[in-house]
């Protein structure tokens, strides 16, 4: 049985000026999920996540987060798809991490903010490289600085916006294998440009493409397929849709 559901989406729509990008979409995403979001340029896969970060305001229908998640402003992390961080700016990888926390002006860290920078930095493998400058490390862990930035107010829920689409073969193996080591403990949703196939660690597959349908998988030839990838991955099955069962309404 699924666990208890962490967000709901029910009915919902959503339009640029009087241009509707989707409506009537429902699903339901549990506690301790692992959630890749695939789907076309231009099909809303971003919208999506914004929806549910509140950065945007549905046209009609609702986001529902449940439990502890909707009695804390700081219980999802998110790291977008264009972060405006000057790789220049003269700062050190603790810092720009704690800028994950700011809520009291540019600067002002209490000893918590700091030891939940330094928490998130363990987590990422970086606990040796606060004090290097950001602009110093390589493009791998300027990523890792990124996901403990978002992970700085220690939140339940981890959402990554398309973050492996300019770095290389090697740093992507390393990235989803923090991914698998985090949602030991944090439901995650990853918004990926593969349409095909998707790492063996995630548990589900919602396709947006102005709409949301959820596939299953279904295991593929490592020799063929995995080796290529450089990692065991699983293909998507865009010919069969999932049946949903919302929280709630069982």
């Amino acid at each position: 049985m699924p666990s208890e559901p962490v967000i709901q989406l029910k009915d919902l729509s959503f339009s640029y000026g009087s241009s509707p990008l989707f409506s009537g979409v429902s699903g339901c995403i549990h506690r301790g999920d692992y959630v890749t979001v695939i789907g076309p340029n231009g099909g809303g896969k971003s919208t999506l996540i914004k929806l549910i970060t509140g950065l945007l305001t549905p046209t009609g229908g609702e986001v529902i987060l449940s439990g502890d998640v909707a009695g804390r402003a700081s219980s999802i992390g998110y790291v977008p798809q264009y972060v405006n961080f000057d790789a220049l700016f003269p700062a050190t990888v603790e810092e720009a991490v704690l800028t994950g926390t700011l809520t009291r002006g540019w600067g002002f860290y209490s000893r918590k903010d700091r030891e939940s920078a330094r928490e998130a930095l363990r987590m990422v493998g970086l606990e040796k490289d606060g004090f290097r400058s950001f602009s110093e490390i390589s493009g791998g862990q300027r990523q890792r600085t990124l996901i403990a930035r978002a992970l700085a107010t220690r939140p339940e829920i981890l959402i990554l916006d398309e973050p492996t689409s300019s770095v290389d073969a090697e740093v992507q193996r390393q990235f989803r294998e923090l991914l698998a080591r985090l949602n030991k403990t944090l439901t995650i949703i990853l918004v990926t440009h593969d349409f095909g196939f998707v790492d063996k660690d995630v548990s589900r597959v919602f396709c947006v493409n102005h709409g949301l349908k959820e596939h299953p998988v279904d295991g593929v030839n490592e020799d063929l397929i995995s080796s290529s990838y450089g990692r065991p991955v699983m293909a998507v099955r865009h010919d069969h849709e999932m049946e949903h069962h919302h929280g709630g309404e069982e």
